[in-house]
């Protein structure tokens, strides 16, 4: 405040001058009333005098109307892109145990809802101080016409005053708890919108829209309380002239001195109405606007008090430097959280600098691997110890972070195009092959979150990004477990002994084939440096790796049978096909690089702004979106179906028919007093009358007949509003409900195509305006438009010849409106588009804040949100300037007509004979002309442009569910049975129109078989899991014991088969409601699940054991233990068939043995199916299936895929280096040997266990109903 007082004061002043201008017309009225009581009036200058001041108050408002308001809007925009400055750059400073006690959606809605209620604090807050003044004036002036009755008018506002400041603290109350709700609400929504497959394969889709609509029932419980409130104040606000009107002339009537006239009538009315909507409105949203503000404001700055990240680590070394980078933790201890009982990082101490470069960090799962990652980013707490890091850091996360933009602009991430470092780069990081399969390269859009990648492409990517990003010192968390044998090898060979051999890398890993290779260990053990030194010293000191990881090391990289030529170190090939080469200009030039079309020189900032907040970027990748394009006029049936679907048909007639009898009911109260004053005033100067309304001769009765009209006209419409914004608020809450089940149902193509920014954008500021803007701007837009009607009709009446200037008034209004309402929707559809790209540079902000801070792109970031910000600004400014031009343009055209209004009965006054009561009530209607006509269009321009809310809201609420044409028709009720899978020329793609990414499978899994999936990176192996699940579209037919899958309903389909994930999803609430969402097992059951999964004594040592809360999307357990706690979870539920798609890529070996062993033994009795990139998780399956860009290569047991020296297994089993591949080998053939030893006992066991599938034609006989007799591609 104190940084725009000067401001605020300017706009204070000029708003006052504003209001007195009004005011001063009431009292020029009156004294030209009074002339033109007299005899031949048109003929006394006076007249003419008093009609020209008139004119000219007139045209004074007409010149600061749209002015004085239009810049303390502009304050307001000012203020809040001052705020989200301070928002965003304290989001990029924020420390991570901060980050774990606020939501996504808690920040969203700073960004979003708080900082436009301080815009609009800015509007209104002036009047708390112009009211004040406004009535002092006011007073005054009636007191001189009215003496000491004016108190009574008088006292009935200053009542108004305080009941409105206790609506306005009302509304900062019911803000606060309103945004709490919404929080709640946002949260959870932006949680199963994260994970919406996860959501779709376990069928919780009616659970969670059952849980979001009870937030929704509460949130709307506060909306609609609010809403009623606000009824009340707008009916307080229409009806107080009246009231105030009713007190002031029924006290003169009983104790005045004198009697009623027209001309104090109208004078006194015209007060009213010049500082009824100062008083009763402006003030009151005023104060509501302050209350709400500072609400805000607390919240905003609760959050900017959170605890931020010291910067520990020095500047880049410049070349040539005689100092080296180093990295230096002496007894660390830190941990997440300042309140938590045990450090996460607990007596480490390393050293790493140019001789002692590669440092391994290895444990178990939960042992605090990457909280000391976290440490040296300094991102936690330290409570001890010290961490100091010469040098530039570049970090690549265990999750990967990938923005939406192409795979270039993730690489680059803020530094230069270098064509031949970058080409490097890709090859040694093995996205060679990846690039050359996308038709764009590396311009392939990637989506957000990266949802048109596999998460071993997200994984190379994000340390592609660090590769190139040409730092001193590397963090790289577990980046070699997202990959199969044959790339990890290939990217530790490259990368990290290649392009990093003379960097500081730190390596975060399970893969203990590549420890030789180390010159130091660092070995963590529940948070605990338990050893560290090289393997030969670990190994001298009887450290004993086997407990804990299987002996996985290699004879080198150099030998024979690497399927890697390592010659000059970064050539990759996966084809058996074609030889290993180094790769030519023509093979780079194949992957579609590009090069050649961009400029070398391009900067970070460029490429990285086009990818993160060019709206030609996301308009791009989103240009296909059916569900965003609206155009034209809002069709009257959206208006229709709103009510419809919200309260009724019936309910919506008889809501319209209340609107009009209220208004009719104030209207003939103002011409009932009007007609009154008029008799009142003849009877004094005895001369006869007639009266139109058939007056009666006693006053008494006339009172009570205008007192009775009075409060009918006040009853009326505050029933009316109380009704009308109820109505609308629950049209609201069944819209938001229609199209959230709406979105819960849609195909999983719709959210890989939608950033969950623009959803949620639908959820937070469409429901907002729904719920908030619209009630009172279509209650504003009904309300004028039958006032302006009738004071057309009042005018047309009192002179008749004013319906000649009428006519084209009307012609031109109705033509300028349909000009501005086309322009200013498309602007509000601008500025609506502008939205996205701002909140979704938050999300990717706050999903990614430690890459971003590792490497230190704070300015970047920061230019970016900048412009983001910027260009939704001005969209808000074009539509807000397009307003203040159309209403100074009205305002003119509205001044024309009063001006002809005023001069029209004194020019016409000695031809035709005229009403004085009509007169004086039609120049009073006409002095609320101004401002009230141009905001009459404007609010119903208005109301076309929040309309297309609900449009948006209706087209989410129409999306085509997803195909669930199945009726389960003749399915047993034990269905399924035994578990057999069968493919039959089985085809998957994501959608209709992208291409297959699995090609006519023929294959069939046994009954209780345990199948391994393999395959590169990319070859469809989670694919697969989307064509069981009907997650995309389905070609050919897939069945299960028998029974076609399309045929199925789709929740009776995904019940029947449990899956643990690649990406471990847990949501936030107790560790039980993940665990067991239905509260369908018993503790015991959940313990159980747990020990089963080496979890059981984690969760004991937790304080609240399994009501332990879980934060947003888990972030508060290693995603080691969030895999285990998935794992536990399908435990827990029972299936006859498990799919398992790389679940265990993130724990250590002994952990993944352990699990394996828990998965033979629980599901031996369900057919299992398991995707992983390490070979020893599937090398003990009954049969493994090899899978290479989309088709099945080979299938059959893995001890007779081995003895194919050049099949695509044996490739990849060779790729772990000699010693593990003999080590895969003698597993295979001791799995082969027990599998045949319990063959007889299968068969007779397990019906169908005797099928056998050989490499040129499977035969299957159907314990079902028929025989399937089918080809193999083998």
């Amino acid at each position: 405040m104190k940084a725009v007082w000067p401001r605020m004061l300017a706009i204070t002043c000029l708003l006052l001058i504003l209001d007195l201008s009004k005011i001063s017309q009431a009292y020029l009225l009156q004294r030209l009333l009074e002339e033109m009581a007299k005899p031949l009036f048109w003929e006394h200058k006076e007249v003419y005098y008093w009609a020209g001041g008139l004119s000219a108050s007139l045209i004074l408002t007409w010149m600061l109307l749209e002015n004085s308001f239009l810049k303390a809007e502009l304050l307001g925009v000012n203020m809040k892109s001052a705020v989200l400055g301070m928002l965003y750059k304290k989001t990029l400073t924020i420390c991570e145990p901060s980050i774990s006690t606020i939501t996504s959606g808690h920040v969203i809605s700073l960004f979003s809802t708080d900082s436009q209620k301080i815009q609009e604090m800015f509007g209104f807050v002036y009047f708390i101080v112009i009211t004040p003044v406004l009535l002092g004036v006011s007073t005054y002036l009636l007191w001189r016409e009215l003496g000491v009755s004016c108190l009574a008018g008088v006292g009935v506002l200053i009542v108004l005053v305080p009941i409105l400041s206790v609506a306005g603290r009302f509304f900062g109350y019911m803000r606060v708890r309103t945004v709490k709700k919404t929080d709640k609400r946002m949260s959870l929504m932006s949680e199963i919108l994260a994970s919406m497959q996860i959501t779709k394969m376990f069928t919780w889709e009616d659970s969670y829209s059952t849980l979001v609509k009870n937030v929704r029932r509460e949130e709307s419980a506060q909306v609609m309380n609010a809403q009623l409130m606000r009824a009340f104040n707008n009916a307080l606000y229409g009806c107080s002239p009246y009231l105030v009107a009713m007190a002031t002339f029924v006290t003169f009537y009983h104790h005045g001195d004198g009697h009623l006239t027209v001309a104090m009538v109208a004078g006194t009315m015209s007060i009213f109405f010049a500082i009824r909507m100062e008083v009763t409105y402006f003030f009151g949203l005023g104060v509501q606007g302050w209350f709400e503000g500072k609400a805000s404001c607390k919240r905003i700055q609760k959050f900017l008090m959170l605890k931020e990240m010291k910067t520990l680590r020095s500047p880049p070394l410049p070349v040539n430097t005689p100092s080296s980078p180093s990295v230096v933790c002496d007894r660390l201890y830190a941990s997440w959280n300042k309140g938590d009982k045990e450090p996460a990082v607990k007596d480490v101490s390393f050293t790493a600098n140019r001789k002692n470069n590669l440092v391994f960090v290895v444990g178990g799962v939960g042992t605090g691997k990457t909280s000391l990652l976290m440490s040296l980013l300094n991102e936690l707490i330290v409570h001890r110890g010290s961490v100091t890091i010469n040098g530039r850091v570049a970090y690549s996360a265990q999750q990967p972070w990938v923005f939406a933009g192409t795979i270039r602009q993730n690489i680059l991430f803020g530094k230069p195009f270098k064509k031949e470092f970058y080409e490097r780069v890709i090859m040694s990081c093995a996205l060679a092959p990846d690039l050359m399969s996308f038709d764009e390269g590396d311009q392939t859009q990637v989506g957000e979150h990266g949802a048109t990648l596999s998460g071993g492409q997200r994984t190379r990517i994000s340390l592609a990004r660090a590769i190139y990003s040409e730092a001193d010192v590397y963090l790289l968390d577990d980046p070699l477990s997202a990959v199969d044998n044959k790339v990890a090898r290939h990217i530790f060979e490259n990368c990290i002994l290649g392009l990093l051999k003379n960097k500081i890398t730190i390596l975060v890993t399970h893969q203990i084939q590549f420890l030789e290779h180390s010159t130091n260990i660092v070995y963590l053990q529940n948070g605990a440096s338990c050893v560290e030194g090289s393997l030969q010293d670990l190994t001298n000191r009887g450290v004993n790796f086997v407990s804990l990881l299987h002996p996985q090391t290699d004879d080198g990289f150099s030998d024979g049978d690497s399927a890697i030529d390592t010659e000059d170190g970064w050539h990759y090939s996966l084809d058996e096909e074609t030889p290993l080469r180094p790769p030519s200009a023509h093979d780079l030039h194949g992957i579609s690089l590009n090069v050649d079309n961009c400029e070398s020189a391009r900067t970070s900032k460029r490429s990285f702004k086009s990818a993160h907040s060019s709206i030609d970027s996301f308009e791009a990748f989103e240009g296909n979106d059916d569900y965003e394009t609206i155009r034209g006029a809002i069709p009257y049936k959206i208006y229709y179906r709103y009510f419809k679907e919200g309260i009724g048909a019936l309910p919506t007639v008889s809501l319209f028919i209340a609107v009009i009898t209220g208004q009719v009911l104030l209207t003939l109260a103002d011409i009932w007093l009007a007609e009154w004053a008029f008799v009142q005033e003849r009877k004094a100067q005895n001369k006869t009358y007639e009266s139109k309304l058939y007056i009666q001769n006693n006053d008494d009765n006339n009172m009570y007949i205008f007192v009775g009209l009075s409060c009918g006209a006040v009853i009326g419409n505050v029933v009316r509003l109380l009704l009308f914004f109820a109505a609308l608020v629950k049209c609201s809450r069944r819209l938001h409900n229609q199209m959230f089940d709406a979105v819960l149902k849609a195909p999983l193509y719709f959210f890989e195509t939608n950033t969950s920014g623009k959803i949620l954008n639908r959820f937070s500021k469409d429901i907002y305006a729904m719920d908030e803007e619209l009630p009172w701007t279509f209650n504003d837009m009904i309300q004028l438009s039958f006032l302006t009607l009738a004071i057309f009709i009042m005018n047309c009446l009192s002179v008749p010849y004013l319906c000649i200037l009428l006519l084209p008034i009307i012609c031109f209004f109705v033509g300028f409106r349909h000009f501005f309402v086309k322009t200013s929707r498309d602007l509000r559809r601008l500025e609506a588009s502008s939205r996205t790209p701002f909140y979704n540079h938050v999300i990717s902000t706050l999903d990614g804040l430690s890459t971003i801070r590792s490497f230190a792109l704070h300015d970047v970031l920061m230019e970016e949100f900048n412009a983001c910000a910027d260009y939704q600004t001005e969209g808000w400014l074009m539509y807000l300037y397009s307003m203040k031009w159309f209403g100074q343009r009205l305002n003119f055209v509205v001044t024309l007509f009063s001006i002809c209004a005023i001069f029209a009965p004194i020019v016409l006054a000695r031809y035709i004979e005229l009403d004085e009561g009509l007169v004086g009530v039609s120049l009073t209607y006409v002095l609320l002309l101004s401002g009230m006509f141009q905001w009459c269009v404007q609010q119903s321009a208005q109301v076309d442009n929040l309309m297309t809310s609900v449009q948006r809201a209706f087209q989410y609420a129409d999306l085509h569910p997803e195909r669930d044409e199945g009726t389960d028709k003749d399915l047993r009720d034990t269905w399924p049975e035994y578990g057999l899978l069968t493919f039959e020329s089985a085809s998957f793609s994501y959608h209709k129109s992208l291409p297959y990414v699995l090609k006519k499978i023929f294959t069939a899994v046994r009954p209780y078989e345990k199948l391994g999936i393999v395959g590169r990176t990319g070859s469809g192996k989670s694919s697969v899991l989307n064509m069981l699940f009907r997650l995309g579209n389905n070609v050919g037919t897939v069945r299960i014991d028998g029974y076609p899958i399309a045929d199925l309903r789709l929740k009776t389909l995904r019940q029947s088969i449990s899956v643990i994930p690649q990406c471990p999803v847990l949501f936030s609430g107790t560790l039980r409601k993940n665990l067991d969402p239905f509260s369908e097992h018993v503790d015991g059951d959940i313990w159980e699940a747990l020990d089963d999964v080496q979890m059981k004594d984690a969760i004991l040592n937790c304080k609240q054991k399994l009501d332990t809360m879980v934060t947003e999307s888990g972030n508060n357990w290693s995603v080691g233990e969030r895999q285990l706690l998935c794992l536990a979870r399908a435990l827990l539920r029972s299936c006859k068939i498990l799919f398992i798609d790389e679940a265990t890529s993130n724990v250590d070996n002994e952990t993944d043995a352990l699990v394996q062993e828990t998965i033979r033994r629980k599901f031996k009795e369900c057919t299992v199916i398991t995707i992983a990139h390490r070979l020893n998780t599937v090398m003990d399956s009954d049969r493994i299936m090899v899978l290479d860009n989309g088709k099945m290569v080979e299938l059959d047991e893995p001890a007779i895929l081995l003895e194919n020296s050049n099949g695509y297994f044996r490739k990849l089993v060779d790729q772990a280096g000699r010693n593990e591949a003999q080590r895969l080998v003698n597993v295979a053939e001791e799995s082969k040997r027990l599998r045949h030893l319990l063959l007889l006992q299968s068969k007779t066991k397990y019906p169908g266990s005797h099928i056998t599938v050989s490499k040129t034609k499977a035969e299957i006989i159907n314990y079902f109903g028929t025989q399937v007799v089918y080809e193999t591609t083998v």
